[in-house]
């Protein structure tokens, strides 16, 4: 049995090591967003600002950004001037949208039982949720235990 001691002689960094890749299904490959994903990687560390501007320009914003990244070398400010709603982003665009009736979050239960619950629904019952709240007169800024 190998001890803390044993571990930190070897080196922790030995334990992160990954000799063996596993490749996903042929039905998960076949239909990922990803087809390039060796050269989106090589592509993210040769540009990091335009890899990632691109990516954000998939999602909704109130107000873009002026500058992607800004960084010193130890502190970094991303999409700097920018504001979006995470929920908007999350939620609300694919709820009014054709992916109304995809699956927003699949549930198993232990006992193999199935709940799909899908954008549409999602939306509908986090409308009732944040209108019960209003009804409490909860106000932006209270906390909410849940």
């Amino acid at each position: 049995m190998s001890t803390l001691k044993d571990l930190n002689a070897a080196g922790i960094s030995n334990l992160l090591a990954i000799d063996q890749e596993y490749a996903a299904p042929k039905c998960v490959s076949e239909n990922c967003l990803q087809q390039d994903f060796a050269g989106e990687c090589k592509r993210s560390l040769q540009d990091p600002e335009e890899f990632w501007g691109d990516y954000a320009l998939r999602f909704l914003w109130s107000k873009p950004w002026t500058k992607v990244l800004e960084w010193d070398g130890m502190h970094h400010q991303w999409f700097l001037g920018a504001k979006t709603n995470i929920t908007l982003n999350a939620l609300d665009r694919h709820a009014n949208s054709d992916r109304c009736n995809r699956a927003a979050f699949i549930w198993l239960g232990e006992d193999g039982s199935e709940r799909i619950i899908t954008y549409g629904q999602l939306y509908r019952q986090v409308c009732r949720f944040a209108n019960g709240l209003k009804s409490l007169h909860v106000r932006k800024g209270d906390r909410v235990v849940i």
